[in-house]
């Protein structure tokens, strides 16, 4: 359980926190991780996110920290294999009697991952958190719509490069000035209408993990949850959080 602590200046606390976010190890090792069967660092995708946000929240007259650090957090919430390793994850901790939402767990390994990197999680940002990875329910705070519509994009990005020849670096910089020009247009947070219109004719992705690979996952969760003392979660955040290359 994080302890939450109350500070005085919170415009001061998110100047700080968004350089600690940034030097954080869950941030870092996105560089050796990707999605299942993709050589794409997953830390470029991510880092066109962060400075889609900032550009919406900079031209909208939000706080620019704010929307950085939620947008680095939701991406940041990546393990191994990406989409597929969150789904086996899940699938592990339920057949383990590990009963946690998938919000809960994204939550609680962001602040677990900042808490260890030294830096302090204060009751509003941990609401803030809990406002963004809530799938179920639309948050009426700008700067989570931002990192919310920013993660939304590069996912749509991803469908895309899977489905076509598109180059990668162009469809990132168009795909992210049709996001910030659109939420000009409109004064509040709005998403791409064209990368939208390009997703409906794209088939959801089948790429699923074999039984051995999802085994592996098993028996590596096995390890970490073995050396994790009482709080067996915390062996499936430190998971979450390593680099693929020391596997």
């Amino acid at each position: 359980m994080i302890n939450l602590m109350q500070v005085k200046n919170l415009d001061k606390y998110y100047e700080k926190l968004n350089i600690g976010v940034s030097m954080s190890k869950m941030w870092n090792t996105l560089q050796s991780k990707a999605e299942y069967r993709s050589d794409r660092s997953e830390k470029g995708y991510q880092q066109v996110a962060k400075t889609m946000a900032g550009n919406v929240a900079r031209a909208l007259g939000l706080n620019v920290d704010i929307a950085e650090i939620l947008t680095m957090c939701q991406g940041a919430y990546f393990p191994a294999y990406g989409k597929e390793g969150k789904r086996v994850i899940m699938q592990y901790l339920k057949e383990h009697g590990l009963n946690i939402a998938e919000s809960d767990l994204a939550r609680n390994y962001v602040e677990y991952d900042l808490v260890q990197s030294g830096n302090v999680i204060t009751p509003e940002f941990d609401q803030l958190l809990k406002e963004l990875f809530d799938s179920n329910q639309k948050s009426m705070t700008p700067e989570v719509q931002i990192a919310q519509i920013c993660g939304d994009t590069i996912e749509d990005v991803k469908l895309i490069e899977e489905a076509s020849k598109i180059n990668q670096v162009d469809l990132l910089y168009t795909v992210s000035k049709d996001v910030e020009q659109s939420s000009i247009e409109a004064g509040v947070p709005m998403q791409s209408q064209k990368i939208k219109e390009m997703v409906k004719s794209i088939p959801e992705s089948n790429q699923k993990m074999g039984e051995a690979e999802e085994r592996q996952i098993y028996s590596d969760l096995d390890t970490f949850i073995r050396f994790a003392g009482d709080d067996k979660l915390e062996g499936v955040y430190e998971y979450i959080g390593t680099d693929e290359l020391e596997r």
